[in-house]
């Protein structure tokens, strides 16, 4: 840590008392069974099993803490004392004095940080390494797993996904289900089309003119294209012979609104999880596995928690059931670069978010 930032930071470290006590009967059983399968894969929470309580972790409040300090953050929280207030603050839009979720009509790569954050990275990083969202989670030992899912995205990101599922799968990892592509009916932005545009010119020759129609037809340059292009592109020729009858992509078409001109934004990891959902067996035990890269490992939060709850359709009985059938194995392999402060902590805000979401369920059955 910088030690110029270290005489410019005077905190209180004393707690926060913010605490959701789990009051449902049917809560309670789930929680009990494994606390992380809700909590998350982050350390932004800790279950106390003995008073049935869903608790900030010490790094979460001392990272709350520096940013009002900071005045990066809603003074109010300091007073909180429920999950729903900390919540209701969070979701408000960075700035001063403000929350940590990205602006409406934003994405991910429109944020920048400003002068504070970036005065400031080096002790928030460490923070954000307490808290679980910097370093990489490898998998080391053999998997046999009944579905493998690779999630969605822009283009570069399916590019990473598609790079570091294709090493497990030649290394340590047996898919006896099928391979699924999360994509959707997303029409591609311009950066993407010209990215294609370069890597169909180096394609082979025989598939060229195939995929130059395809990108060249507004109706059919989407995201759910692209996805199985660049598998194409990536996986050797001989991987791609063995698994053709296990690849299946999935086309969500429920897109939001445009943020850019007439292109919609990409289909929440919910939507396409809940549009794969079909290929679970609630009664067979099973595994699943997939890659969330840092610091999105709420992408495989929100697949297990659709997964078990059935899209929050669920009863509890088949929720207990769920979680005493299927096994997950996530990785989360390091960014090619550190993300900006700016998007870690609207990550974080999606986090307290969804969990927030999971009990109000959990809690009404």
């Amino acid at each position: 840590m910088e030690a110029s930032n270290q005489s410019e930071i005077h905190y209180n470290i004393q707690g926060l008392d913010v605490a959701h006590k789990i009051t449902s009967l049917a809560a309670q059983q789930i929680m009990q069974l494994r606390p992380e399968l809700i909590l998350g894969e982050s350390n932004l929470f800790k279950y106390d099993v003995v008073n049935q309580n869903i608790e900030l972790s010490q790094p979460f409040q001392n990272l709350l803490r520096l940013l009002v300090e900071l005045h990066e953050l809603d003074h109010r929280v300091l007073s909180v004392k429920t999950l729903q207030e900390l919540n209701g603050i969070l979701q408000q839009p960075q700035g001063f004095h403000g929350g940590l979720l990205r602006k409406d009509g934003t994405e991910r790569w429109h944020l920048v940080d400003n002068s504070v954050k970036g005065k400031h990275r080096r002790t928030l990083e460490l923070f954000f390494q307490q808290l679980g969202f910097y370093f990489p989670k490898n998998i080391d030992f053999p998997m046999t797993v009944d579905h493998c899912i690779i999630f969605g995205g822009r283009l570069e990101r399916m590019e990473k996904r598609i790079f570091e599922t294709l090493n497990y799968l030649e290394n340590n990892l047996s898919v006896t289900g099928h391979i699924f592509l999360l994509g959707s009916n997303r029409n591609l932005i311009v950066e993407e089309k010209n990215l294609l545009k370069k890597k169909i010119e180096k394609h082979e020759t025989s598939r060229r003119s195939y995929w130059t129609e395809i990108f060249n037809d507004p109706k059919r340059s989407t995201e759910g294209n692209a996805f199985e292009f660049l598998w194409e592109c990536i996986v050797p020729q001989e991987t791609q012979n063995l698994l053709k009858e296990k690849l299946i992509t999935i086309n969500s078409t429920k897109i939001g609104n445009s943020y850019q001109d007439h292109y919609g934004i990409r289909v929440t990891t919910e939507r396409t999880v809940e549009d794969w959902i079909s290929f679970y067996k609630t009664e067979l035990p099973q595994s699943i596995f997939s890659i969330a890269e840092q610091p999105y490992s709420r992408l495989a939060d929100q697949l297990q928690f659709t997964v078990l709850s059935n899209g929050k359709k669920a009863k509890r009985e088949e929720i207990i059931k769920r979680i005493q059938n299927t096994t997950f194995y996530f990785a989360c392999p390091a960014p090619n670069s550190y993300p900006l402060v700016s998007v870690v902590l609207d990550e974080i805000a999606r986090n307290v978010y969804r969990v927030t979401e999971s009990l109000k369920y959990l809690e009404q059955l």
